[in-house]
């Protein structure tokens, strides 16, 4: 007998953050609250994500990190081999949900993070709020 999967309600992370000179070559991003991965079933996480950008030329990206230890991160590289795409470039709003990689879980800590890509940096008009999604862990779920 199997017990019905629980959803956790979306874990809001940051409320209205602001971009600062933040750009991947120098390795520093916006970072998010961190998950616990031990509460999370294996491919259910996703991180959403609310934009609103009035810097011209902003182009934000995010990826995905982990940690044993919860204070040294390492990037998780897209499933597809791919580099990290581009969630927002120029003026406006987006709102989006990212798939975290299955390997994420293999790592006790996980979080999201965003960048600028680029010379420009943002101001403090320049927000984003991130939250999670996930499938609470259940351990006496049947394997099919």
């Amino acid at each position: 007998m199997s017990f019905p999967a629980k959803y956790a309600p979306a874990y809001s992370s940051t409320a209205k953050a602001a971009f600062t000179a933040n750009d991947a070559s120098s390795a520093v991003i916006t970072t998010s609250a961190v998950i616990n991965t031990a509460d999370v079933e294996s491919g259910s996480l996703c991180a959403n994500l609310y934009l609103q950008v009035y810097t011209i030329n902003l182009a934000i990206r995010g990826k995905w990190q982990g940690s044993v230890d919860n204070s040294t991160w390492v990037d998780y590289a897209p499933e597809n081999g791919a580099a990290n795409v581009t969630l927002q470039s120029d003026t406006g709003t987006r709102t989006v949900s990212v798939a975290a990689p299955l390997a994420v879980t293999s790592k006790k800590y996980a979080r999201y993070g965003l960048y600028i890509v680029g010379g420009s940096t943002g101001t403090a008009s320049d927000v984003n709020t991130i939250s999670y999604s996930y499938r609470k862990y259940n351990p006496f779920t049947m394997g099919a």
